[in-house]
């Protein structure tokens, strides 16, 4: 049985603290398999009225995030989007004294506005994004913007 040492003023101090547990030995949690993936993308005000008036026609005028995910969820599914207009040129072709692709490729300018719109992806449309992400070599907000913008100009809108 320990003694306390009769010098000590209080013998609280005297004890020794108690070991804190190894980063290794702690268990990392699960993420959860619904997890959301929020990513906010830029806006001009004449982008933003058109978002905000399609999702007051699908009835979705307090909801705006989610009409933007349902949104980019249809250009995801549109093959156009994905691989006839915005895609990397595989081929130039050399006519009449300058190169052409063998696909169109229509650049979207991307300018941080300072006015932002959000969507809220499920793990398995991140990842799809994710994988366009790394084939067009942007940034993931770049990337939601190209898709979200292609299919304000390509007319996509969601319906019932």
């Amino acid at each position: 049985m320990n003694q306390p040492n009769l010098f000590t003023v209080n013998p609280i101090l005297e004890r020794e603290p108690q070991k804190k547990p190894d980063e290794q030995e702690k268990k990392k949690r699960k993420q959860r398999s619904d997890k959301i993936h929020n990513v906010k993308f830029p806006v001009t005000s004449d982008q933003w009225v058109t978002l905000r008036k399609w999702a007051m026609d699908y009835g979705m005028g307090k909801k705006q995030s989610e009409y933007n995910t349902k949104l980019i969820i249809a250009a995801l599914n549109d093959k156009q989007i994905i691989d006839a207009y915005y895609h990397q040129p595989t081929t130039l072709i050399y006519q009449e004294g300058h190169y052409t692709s063998d696909k169109p490729v229509i650049l979207i300018p991307y300018k941080d506005t300072g006015k932002h719109m959000h969507v809220k992806l499920i793990e398995i449309y991140h990842d799809e994004i994710v994988r366009l992400m790394l084939k067009w070599e942007l940034p993931k907000r770049q990337t939601v913007h190209r898709l979200i913008m292609a299919a304000i100009k390509r007319g996509v809108k969601i319906w019932g």
